[in-house]
């Protein structure tokens, strides 16, 4: 007789944060995960990638037994993001993020040739939800928006026409 033993197989990668807070992310959208220089770095395959510094990560996992209730996945799942609107753009384009503690943050272009062509920092914000209007209307092509705290950085690809 023979015995099979089922066993569930992780969607999702979760991270606890120090200050409670929590990202939840598909495995079937993780492309890669590296520490490197004291920084947790998630590389998603949509070309978007996440890098936290260790000190604030209480702990990750790949099942669900760090969370409390599936409300707390929809309510904390896009904890990180970083959504450019319009995207691709020919003139303005709105950035909207979510600090979890106030702070300065720096925005950075960068082409595919690894040259910055916009910078801009921002001092000062409140924790929470920002929005942020950009006008970079001289950038045309493909490019790598850089979002940076003292605490995380993410990353997302851009289009300029």
């Amino acid at each position: 007789m023979s015995v099979w033993q089922l066993s569930a197989q992780p969607v999702q990668l979760y991270i606890r944060f120090n200050d409670g807070s929590l990202s939840a992310y598909p495995l079937i959208e993780v492309k890669k995960i590296s520490f490197e220089n004291d920084f947790l770095k998630l590389q998603l395959s949509s070309g978007t990638a996440y890098s936290w510094s260790a000190a604030t990560i209480d702990h990750y996992k790949y099942d669900n037994t760090t969370i409390t209730s599936a409300s707390d996945v929809k309510k904390n799942s896009n904890l990180w993001e970083l959504s450019v609107i319009p995207n691709p753009s020919e003139g303005k384009q709105l950035l909207r993020f979510r600090l979890p503690a106030g702070g300065d943050a720096l925005v950075k272009v960068i082409d595919a040739a690894g040259k910055e062509v916009y910078e801009k920092r921002y001092f000062k914000l409140a924790a929470g939800e920002q929005e942020l209007s950009l006008d970079w209307s001289a950038v045309r092509g493909q490019y790598r928006l850089l979002l940076q705290t003292k605490d995380f950085s993410v990353s997302k690809a851009i289009i300029r026409r």
